[in-house]
Order: C-alpha cells, then structure tokens, then sequence
C-alpha cells in the first residue's frame, strides 16, 4: 500500500509540464524552478515519499494500537517529529512539543491545530505567533535544558589560553560541499597558529559521528589543537568555562556560551 501511494503522488508531481512548475514557483516576477528542481525532484521522488510514509503510516499505526493519549517531543524539525505529529493530528491526539535549541525549525502549522508548546521565554513566543500558532497553546516554562549549567557557572573552571570551535557539520545538510567545510576548517587552523602559546580544541557536533576521522586527519600534524569526542554535556560546559574564546556556527551552544559569560563568535555564512 505504502509503495503504491509513493508512486501515485511520484506519477502526480511527473505529470506537472515543466512551463507550469516554472510558472507556480515565481517571486517578483522570477521563477524559483531552476534553482530548487533537483531539490523538488528528490521532495517528491518514489524514494523519498515511500521512507516518509512508511514513517507516518507506522505512526498511525502505533498511536491506534497503543492507544496513545498524548504525544510528546523535545524539538519539531526533524522527519521522525514531522511524521509523527502528522499522524497524531489526524488521530486527534493532543501534541506538546518543548523548546530544544535558540528556533523551532519550520513545520507546517496546519498539522499543529492540537498542539501546546513550552517555551523559552516571549522572542519564541513571538515565533510563533508569526507562524500563526494560537497564544493560549504556548506557554513559557524558562529554559530547563540548560539546568545543568548551573553547577558550571557556580564551581567555574580555571579559564586557560585556549579557543573552542564548535562546529556544526554543513556539509552534512548539504548545505556546502564536504572537501570545501574541511578546507576551510583548515585555513582558520593555520591562521589560528598564528597566535603563540595558543591551545585549540574542536568538538564536533554530534551529528558529526561518522565524520571523526577527517577531523583526526586535519589536525594530526598540530600538537597545540585537540579534538574532543564526548557526548556529554558536563564536559562540553566545563570546557566552554576554561576557554577564552569560543567559535560556532550559529547553534544553541552559542546560547550556552554566553551563560557562562564567554565572548564568542559566530559564523553564518561559511561560505565567506
């Protein structure tokens, strides 16, 4: 049933004339098509739409069987979260969804009509009422996330000559190419041994796993800069508190650091 439904909506989007795409996607007179076609092309692939309701179907089916009450999630943004609200809101079963990082993501609100959310504080509260998300359905709860700073910033580490880079993996959203990240992750390391008696440490981000051994091969050759691997949080705190300047790219960390009263800064665009 699932494939037979992945390629009646695969069949439906092939159907569309090429003229008719170009025109529907236009913004100031120009159309968007070309530039996001492959990107539209692999949305609404038989691959990709089979793996999404495969998802959303065995959603359904655990919520029904298990007779689920309410569904709970820190974060929205990711495929499992989507599916699974999806679902959900179908089944009219009640949804909360609790701040994770600095933003929400996107998810389209029209799956979210029985949906509560926990909040940081009123900037995310205004978020999202831009998305058009009923007030009395958020509430602010304050950070709990971050609760396990406050052994950090009351027992602070001895702070050392050394920058943290806290990476965030680009290249594995697709959103620069993977030789270019480590290249360039390269070019600050040799600006950065510019800078005498200076310790560096880099700590992957966690979605990063699988991409250690090119961070190893990069900084084999350099006995000032060290890579730390943990998962845990503790140690991930305790080294922002013991270093002098953190470097990120746009993360919640960014958030964690300035807890801890660290200078930071903070790369958007990684391709300038």
């Amino acid at each position: 049933k699932t494939g037979e439904q992945a390629r009646e909506l695969n069949n439906k989007w092939e159907k569309i004339p090429e003229e008719k795409k170009i025109s529907l996607l236009n913004l100031d007179g120009k159309s968007l098509y070309p530039f996001i076609k492959e990107e539209l092309n692999f949305l609404f692939s038989r691959e990709f739409l089979h793996t999404l309701l495969v998802y959303y179907n065995a959603h359904k089916k655990i919520l029904k069987e298990e007779n689920i009450k309410l569904v709970c999630s820190i974060g929205a943004g990711s495929f499992y979260a989507k599916t699974l609200y999806a679902a959900a809101n179908v089944l009219n079963i009640p949804t909360l969804i609790t701040q994770h990082g600095i933003c929400f993501g996107f998810m389209e609100n029209k799956i979210l009509n029985n949906t509560n959310f926990a909040v940081f504080g009123e900037y995310s509260k205004k978020e999202l009422g831009e998305w058009e998300i009923n007030e009395k359905n958020i509430t602010i709860t304050g950070a709990s996330l971050f609760d396990e700073i406050i052994p950090i910033m009351e027992n602070k580490e001895k702070e050392e000559n050394l920058i943290t880079i806290l990476t965030d993996g680009f290249y594995i959203y697709g959103l620069v190419d993977k030789k270019e990240y480590f290249n360039t992750i390269k070019k600050w390391i040799n600006e950065i041994q510019k800078i005498k008696n200076l310790k560096v440490i880099i700590k992957p981000h966690p979605e990063e796993k699988e991409h250690l051994a090119e961070y190893r091969e990069l900084i084999k050759d350099f006995d000032n800069i060290k890579l730390l691997e943990t998962k845990s949080k503790e140690e991930l705190y305790k080294l922002i508190s013991k270093s002098k300047l953190i470097v990120n790219f746009g993360s919640t960390v960014a958030l964690e650091s300035m807890i801890l009263d660290k200078p930071i800064i903070t790369i958007t665009n990684f391709h300038n």
